[in-house]
């Protein structure tokens, strides 16, 4: 399936149980990476706008770059407040966003999805001279049990499902993006969720079945079977890290 189109009828479900990102990775990109009030930032795959919104409560001026429309309409309405916030429907290769116009450039779950070279090029087409660019993700601690014992069901009922992404697995393509000069950052982001919220969290990813798929039936009673064992007065704590990677290119 097209990457552009893969989250297609799971908009929702994606925005309820997606995790959203750590106070202080927030605060790291405004104190120590030199995002502002006055910043515009292009916020590339910005999905139903999960990591879009914590920017724009902090006051930069955000791009919402994402070229699935069903995903864009649910940040549209979540953020229609806002008035430092736009959308185009480009991606990572055609952002439609004018040249030299942007301090920042971010990707928050999404980059695994690009074409590194074309998503370089088009960086050093919208950004300004010297501006940075972040790569964010959100990952599962895969020393825990819980999530090793998540992941092992996921591999029975989910044939594309190849291991947890977030970021390391994919520093190859970091590496081509930033010409190897780039920063990291990580910081503890461990999430409970409640029963609905950690099965919806698992079905969210573009790897699983969807509802009228065979293998959604099984998958769900196995993931409640997980979530049933390792809860506590109906919480499960969820192990997991934000990494961000930065530079210029």
């Amino acid at each position: 399936m097209d990457s552009r189109a893969i989250f297609s009828g799971k908009e929702q479900q994606y925005d309820r149980n997606r995790p959203r990102y750590p106070a202080q990775l927030i605060d790291f990109l405004y104190d120590e990476i030199g995002f502002c009030v006055g910043s515009v930032i292009a916020d590339i795959g910005s999905g139903t706008g999960i990591f879009s919104k914590q920017l724009t409560e902090r006051g930069s001026t955000v791009i919402c770059v994402e070229p699935n429309a069903a995903m864009r309409s649910v940040a549209q309405a979540k953020l229609a407040q806002y008035p430092n916030v736009r959308f185009t429907s480009g991606d990572c290769e055609c952002t439609k966003i004018a040249e030299r116009s942007v301090d920042f450039i971010t990707a928050a779950q999404a980059f695994h999805w690009f074409d590194a070279e074309k998503f370089r090029a088009e960086s050093r087409r919208i950004l300004k001279p010297n501006g940075k660019t972040v790569l964010v993700w959100n990952r599962r601690d895969e020393t825990s049990v819980v999530n090793h014992r998540t992941a092992e069901v996921l591999k029975r009922y989910c044939p594309n499902f190849h291991g947890y992404g977030g970021g390391m697995k994919d520093e190859g393509n970091i590496e081509r993006y930033f010409g190897g000069r780039f920063e990291r950052f990580e910081c503890e982001n461990d999430l409970v969720y409640d029963r609905k919220g950690f099965i919806g969290r698992n079905l969210s990813g573009s790897y699983a079945p969807r509802k009228e798929d065979e293998l959604y039936a099984p998958l769900v009673r196995a993931l409640g079977a997980i979530f049933d064992e390792f809860a506590s007065d109906g919480r499960l704590i969820i192990p997991h890290k934000t990494a961000a990677y930065w530079g210029v290119v």
